[in-house]
């Protein structure tokens, strides 16, 4: 009989005693505890993520120690500290299905010391817009976030890489994995898709892969759409529409944005984002901006929004977007 390492005890121990565990938030929490004690990799690649996040620099290499349901002054608890001495200290606030409210995190905050960091951890975008919670120096991710940075590069090690993994799948599990990490290739083979939907003669696109990829696309689409709004006040009056695919002179998009004003007067003012792809099934990415007579565009090849690891960066097209925004003096 093969000798189970001191290590895989411990871990799976952790694990066994979340059996029966009725809220999903609490059983995330300790698991991810359990995961953060127990590799490196898994703790080294969090950190890296919560240093990105609220920019700050920490020392991976410190005594750092991950403590979950920790309870709260005013009588609540906070879900996740991580903290180590000399450093940071980080206090997560998850939320999976229940509403996570300003007055709530505010109370947090109230308490928090000097080089504490309050982040909202939650499934779904923030109900509070993140200009708000910037304010009150709430910082915001998604367990989405967790999951990419521990599987878009291969870790080392067969104990790090298959707590990784579970942790990954467990969130996969619950629906808080990024839809699909679409590389370059995929994203190319869903323009000659795109091309194909206006021309009839067309045949042969991988229509599986490229309707999923489309879906992607889509849902990143309308988060850019949201953080438009979040960013700029003066677009929180507009209205969204999209995602939605459009044939035009041509060529074939899909794209969203925002719009305000009268539609049947014409007088409306319009954003809009999205990726097009003529009739040979080239593909690249465009902002735009009309009222009226005024029209202004951005184009952008795909390429450099990849990440390094080959995949489209949805932080890469959002600055590109806020960028073309900002040239615009939208406020």
């Amino acid at each position: 009989m093969t000798r189970t390492p001191e290590s895989h005890v411990g871990f799976f121990k952790t694990l066994n005693a979340l059996a029966g565990s009725r809220q999903l938030e609490n059983q995330i929490s300790r698991t991810f505890k359990a995961c953060f004690d127990a590799s490196p990799q898994f703790r080294s690649r969090v950190l890296s993520l919560l240093s990105r996040t609220c920019n700050v620099r920490l020392r991976q290499n410190a005594e750092w120690e991950c403590l979950a349901e920790i309870g709260h002054d005013d009588g609540g608890r906070i879900d996740i500290v991580l903290r180590a001495p000399g450093q940071p200290r980080f206090d997560l606030e998850s939320k999976v299905g229940s509403v996570l409210t300003l007055a709530q995190l505010r109370r947090y905050r109230s308490s928090t010391a000097h080089r504490r960091h309050l982040i909202a951890l939650t499934k779904h975008r923030p109900e509070v817009p993140r200009r708000e919670l910037r304010r009150a120096g709430i910082q915001t991710m998604r367990w989405q976030d967790v999951h990419r940075v521990l599987v878009e590069t291969p870790i080392k090690g067969a104990l790090d890489r298959f707590i990784s993994a579970s942790f990954a799948a467990l969130l996969e599990e619950e629906s808080m994995a990024y839809r699909s990490q679409l590389s370059l290739l995929s994203i190319r083979r869903a323009g000659r898709l795109l091309a194909a939907m206006s021309d009839k003669e067309s045949a042969g696109a991988s229509v599986r892969e490229g309707f999923a990829t489309l879906d992607s696309l889509s849902q990143l689409l309308s988060d850019v759409t949201r953080d438009a709004q979040d960013e700029f006040t003066s677009l929180t009056t507009w209205k969204p529409w999209g995602p939605c695919y459009t044939p035009h002179n041509g060529e074939s998009w899909l794209e969203a944005g925002l719009w305000k004003g009268q539609m049947r007067r014409a007088s409306y003012r319009s954003l809009g984002w999205g990726f097009a792809a003529d009739k040979g099934g080239a593909l690249w990415f465009c902002a735009w901006k009309e009222q009226g007579e005024d029209y202004k565009e951005f184009t952008k090849d795909p390429e450099p929004l990849m990440s390094r690891q080959g995949c489209l960066d949805r932080d890469n097209v959002w600055h590109l977007v806020r960028r073309a925004l900002r040239d615009w003096k939208v406020k």
